[in-house]
């Protein structure tokens, strides 16, 4: 049930407008939702950024760490927090079923071309894979497959 809508934001990102609101459904929490101009002159909702998408359920991976690699939609941010080593790249990766963000390394083998200026949150679908003992998995970004929820 949809309870309120946020005033929305109008923006143009790659030649494309958009306008962006944040709706408060009950049960359900707070949802960002993207609607896209059309060339026939009407708003539609751009799918992939209002569905849940990944190859395992969120909540249960990060819980449960496994070591296989899954496919996520995420925001991405960066961060300096874990970020001691300069040769080490962190991020904070966003799943809009947690409240908390995860810590993930990216590897300089991973081939990572974000540019954060002026952007606070990033949406990617990337693999990522827990690493480590059993005991002490961190999260690893295993392959970038590209910016943004849709090609």
């Amino acid at each position: 049930m949809l309870d309120s809508i946020q005033i929305g934001k109008m923006v143009t990102h790659d030649g494309k407008t958009l306008a962006l609101f944040v709706v408060e459904l009950s049960p359900g929490g707070r949802q960002p939702i993207a609607l896209f101009w059309e060339a026939d002159h009407r708003f539609a909702i751009d799918w992939e950024s209002h569905v849940v998408y990944g190859t395992m359920d969120w909540i249960e991976w990060v819980e449960s760490k496994p070591s296989e690699p899954q496919i996520q939609r995420v925001y991405l941010s960066e961060t300096i927090i874990g970020n001691e080593r300069s040769d080490l790249r962190r991020v904070a990766v966003e799943h809009r079923d947690s409240l908390k963000p995860e810590l993930a390394e990216i590897p300089k083998t991973v081939d990572f071309p974000i540019d954060f200026s002026g952007r606070q949150r990033v949406p990617v679908t990337a693999e990522f894979q827990f690493q480590g003992s059993p005991g002490n998995r961190s999260l690893v970004m295993v392959r970038l497959i590209h910016e943004g929820w849709s090609r």
